[in-house]
């Protein structure tokens, strides 16, 4: 039990760095596609949301091969590599140096990513019976306090301090969880015996459709204005502060999730 709860914590913070990185950028993006040049709000609007979409966009793409690989390889060695893409290509986007490598950064963030999903089936799998729905709801509250502290965070430190600096600490935090997983957390061969179990399972198809449908309504409805919420800041907010206003309006939607999630 000891060494369950030591797992689930590492994995705990694993997924509250990794949704803090993937959130982080959210405010500051146009922000930092204007400091490489782009001047012109039209240009600033489509490279924002381009490089904010593909992200999710490679995400779902590549997200069942990774749940493939880790079934059969070992949800571990999925975390380590999420953890370890995340970490380096989160600090490259400090040194890009136009719109375009942001955006082919953030599609290959969106190719390594998947450590919230690996991290969740690999708690499913080492816990006890009766500790699944407190694992369970206990990841679910790093994914929300990540991405609910990663705007603030971006937000308050390109505003006080530099854009850069935003990508090269989270970088140093995923870094942390990489190193911590591959130190402190052990794998057995329990993987197999879940499957066997998840295979003798009837699927429901239909509600499998619609949750995933709910689900894509519901995000593209949080999340299409994100791109663009620093540039709409900006026009109606003239008092300066524009990175740190934009963090906070950001996160507000994380706010309201911390609140009806609990």
């Amino acid at each position: 039990m000891e060494n369950f709860n030591k797992t689930l914590w590492i994995c705990w913070f694993g997924v509250f760095t990794t949704s803090m990185g993937l959130s982080q950028i959210a405010p500051i993006l146009p922000l930092y596609i204007k400091q490489l040049g782009h001047i012109n709000p039209n240009e600033i609007a489509f490279y924002s949301g381009l490089a904010f979409g593909v992200t999710p966009l490679a995400m779902a793409i590549f997200s069942p091969l990774w749940a493939f690989l880790g079934a059969k390889y070992g949800y571990k060695k999925m975390l380590l590599r999420a953890s370890l893409g995340m970490s380096i290509l989160t600090l490259w986007l400090s040194f890009a140096h136009s719109a375009t490598e942001v955006v082919l950064i953030r599609a290959l963030t969106g190719i390594v990513s998947g450590f919230t999903s690996a991290a969740v089936v690999f708690i499913a799998v080492i816990a006890p019976k009766e500790k699944i729905a407190y694992a369970l709801g206990t990841l679910s509250t790093a994914s929300v306090s990540g991405s609910l502290i990663g705007p603030l965070f971006g937000g308050f430190v390109a505003e006080f301090f530099k854009i850069n600096a935003v990508f090269e600490f989270v970088a140093f935090l995923i870094a942390c969880s990489f190193v911590t997983i591959y130190f402190f957390v052990r794998e057995d061969k329990k993987n197999k015996e879940v499957q066997q179990y998840t295979h003798n399972k009837k699927e429901n198809k239909i509600l499998i459709i619609v949750l995933f449908i709910t689900t894509f309504i519901i995000q593209f409805g949080t999340f299409g204005v994100m791109p663009i919420l620093s540039i709409f800041v900006e026009k109606i907010h003239q008092y300066g502060n524009l990175a740190l206003w934009s963090g906070i309006v950001v996160a507000s939607s994380g706010i309201s999730n911390l609140f009806f999630c609990t």
